[in-house]
């Protein structure tokens, strides 16, 4: 009965990863991804330093690997993520079939070695790879004949970060199970046991990168029992169990989704996009957004922030009762209709999208001088600019994502301006505000919303 369930659970799971990457093959035909690896995405723009490369997992390839569907795949969000502007992105591919001749994994990873040189992927000071699956096995192995070799050694040092996703370093039961019916040499290397010796091997060497590893929260398949963990955590976590602080469990994914985010907010992106930020991005030459804090709206702007610190920080009677009306008669006066965007906990990580209210004035006011009151003496701003160049200053996707919909809700303007300012005790924060001139055609600062940003990028391990 259990060689059954096996059987059956692999059954789906071979349907499930058939249908990935069948399923997205008119992503080949756009110009968003070649119909085929290894190659870059949108050509290699010889201008910059770094790269992303993606390696996929067995009986997968380099368009339904990434793919959640025929219009979102992960390599191409990348373009929207402001972070990685400066990156080339390479896409590796090998064949990778269930019955059919196919390379053993140490092939692939001898492979995977000369076409990066010969595609000059390592000719970027700074080389960030996303693995998964069995890809990761191919990267290891590929690595450590780096490592044992004089004439490529010097090469890992432009290695910055590896993201593990799903593989199982220390094998999976389910390619026992498959070894029976496919000739396919990458299953039969990925049976239990198999990687003991890889991962030793890995451990004994002092890499100069950093290197996470993430393991599926959710059975792969359609129904229990026929679903299966594929790759079970104490195999996804093989080469971080020296570093348990590089280890995490995506919860809301499976096996295959957990490399198909379906949007910059998915965790599996998230976790990528704050390693990147702690380990590779200051690395990087960019340029600087300048602050508008000197022009005549900006020093508005600047009285405004120091008024209301001024006005918030009264801990009189007298003065806690004027707080609220202080922050009202800062806010747009065309009428209290008018909506204010505000987190509904600060202290919350997942608020970026939906957790945004949009307040009426006279709530807004109230809820900002809870947030902001307690701690006014500590608001100092740091940066004042428009909100259209947000995202370059801050270098986050979601920033672009949440700009979009708040103008297409009518909330924000592009000529409205972002004042960054200190908020220690919730992350990163910015005044959303904009200009109202008078009959006199003196400016007038307004508030419009609140944006905390309270994921701070993670040092890198």
């Amino acid at each position: 009965m259990r060689n059954f369930r096996s059987f059956r659970a692999l059954r789906t799971l071979i349907f499930s990863l058939s249908i990935g990457a069948c399923a997205n093959l008119s992503l080949a035909q756009g110009v968003c991804l070649p119909s085929r690896g290894p190659a870059y995405l949108d050509g290699d723009d010889q201008a910059k330093t770094s790269v992303v490369v993606f390696v996929h997992g067995v009986l997968s390839d380099a368009v339904g690997a990434w793919s959640y569907d025929s219009v979102t795949s992960w390599p191409c969000m990348l373009r929207k993520e402001p972070v990685f502007t400066s990156s080339n992105i390479y896409l590796y591919a090998y064949d990778s079939v269930a019955l059919g001749p196919n390379p053993s994994i140490d092939k692939v990873a001898r492979q995977l070695i000369k076409d990066m040189f010969a595609d000059q992927v390592l000719r970027h000071a700074h080389v960030s790879i996303v693995v998964h699956s069995m890809g990761g096995l191919v990267l290891s192995r590929a690595l450590l004949l780096m490592e044992r070799d004089q004439s490529l050694k010097n090469y890992i040092s432009r290695i910055k970060l590896v993201q593990f996703y799903g593989t199982p370093g220390g094998g999976a039961a389910i390619a026992r199970t498959a070894s029976y019916w496919s000739n396919n040499p990458q299953i039969s290397g990925m049976q239990p046991g198999d990687g003991n010796s890889l991962t030793q091997a890995w451990k004994a060497v002092k890499w100069p990168f950093s290197w996470y590893c993430y393991a599926e929260g959710k059975r792969t398949g359609w129904i229990w029992p026929f679903s299966t963990l594929v790759v079970p955590q104490e195999s996804a976590s093989a080469f971080c169990r020296d570093r348990p602080a590089a280890f995490e469990v995506l919860e809301r994914s499976d096996h295959l989704s957990m490399v198909k985010p379906e949007s910059l907010q998915a965790p599996p992106h998230r976790a990528l996009f704050r390693n990147f930020v702690g380990c590779v991005a200051d690395q990087i030459a960019t340029g600087n957004i300048p602050s508008l804090a000197g022009t005549a709206d900006g020093k508005e702007f600047l009285r405004l922030i120091s008024d209301l610190r001024e006005k918030l920080s009264d801990r009189s009677d007298a003065g806690r009762v004027m707080q609220q009306p202080a922050v009202e008669a800062k806010l747009y006066q065309a009428g209290w209709g008018q909506q204010y965007l505000l987190p509904k906990d600060p202290r919350e990580s997942q608020l970026l999208d939906t957790e945004y209210d949009r307040l009426g004035g006279r709530v807004f006011a109230s809820e900002f001088v809870k947030i902001i009151g307690p701690k006014a003496e500590l608001v100092r701003p740091i940066w004042i600019g428009f909100i259209n160049v947000l995202e370059r200053r801050v270098r986050d996707g979601r920033i672009t994502e949440l700009r979009s919909k708040w103008k297409d809700a009518g909330i924000v303007a592009d000529g409205d301006y972002a004042i960054e300012v200190e908020l220690p005790e919730f992350g990163r924060a910015f005044l959303i505000g904009g200009m109202l001139r008078v009959q006199d055609s003196k400016p007038q600062a307004r508030l419009k919303g609140l944006l905390i940003l309270p994921l701070s990028p993670r040092k890198c391990q």
